[in-house]
């Protein structure tokens, strides 16, 4: 799963080009003795870091993933009664979720690894899942963190998206979503990833 955390730009070549480029800094610098190792270690920890992806893009990502595949194989679970954003939100994630039985990704250690780099980037969507979590006054080590903040990350961004949508009349009631509009949703998550439409009308 660590490519998945990882940013979809992030190849052999970038990563040799950004470690050169600390090397050619520190080696700039060697005579005034500028760089400590404490700086050095802390320069290519935020290298790592920032290489990863930030909440929006991984959860946009695995949302948009995950509901291509339930709405092309019709899932039950979507298909039928209408559903509002937070109960979609609800069934991807754990659908997702596979075996995990606290985080996210089936190996803990990809959770604490993804969890350090949301926080690293932080951005509106981590404020606002965040938020909810510490409105609702959970008590959660890295592990159930990083599950949660993806569980809400899911909502929030079906509910702006719903809301774009709906305030364009493309849906009719956002509490009450249709399989068909699902597939609208499903397209504008496309169009803001920059990826090919999965649904032609």
């Amino acid at each position: 799963m660590e490519k998945k955390i990882l940013k979809n730009n992030i190849t052999m070549k970038e990563l040799k080009r950004q470690l050169e480029n600390i090397i050619e800094e520190i080696d700039r610098t060697e005579k005034d003795k500028y760089f400590t190792p404490p700086m050095i270690n802390e320069k290519i920890c935020c290298v790592a870091l920032g290489n990863k992806k930030k909440l929006e893009e991984l959860a946009n990502e695995e949302l948009f993933e995950k509901l291509v595949h339930m709405i092309s194989q019709e899932s039950k679970e979507i298909k039928g009664a209408g559903i509002s954003a937070e109960k979609l939100g609800n069934i991807i994630y754990f659908s997702i979720k596979n075996n995990s039985s606290k985080g996210y990704f089936n190996d803990k250690n990809d959770d604490i690894r993804a969890l350090e780099s949301i926080k690293f980037h932080e951005g509106e969507l981590f404020e606002k899942a965040y938020l909810k979590i510490k409105k609702e006054g959970k008590f959660l080590d890295d592990i159930e963190m990083f599950g949660e903040l993806m569980r809400n990350g899911f909502i929030l961004i079906l509910e702006e998206n719903i809301q774009v949508l709906a305030d364009k009349n493309l849906i009719k009631d956002s509490n009450n979503l249709k399989f068909n509009e699902l597939k609208t949703i499903c397209n504008k998550i496309a169009r803001n990833l920059e990826t090919e439409i999965p649904f032609k009308n």
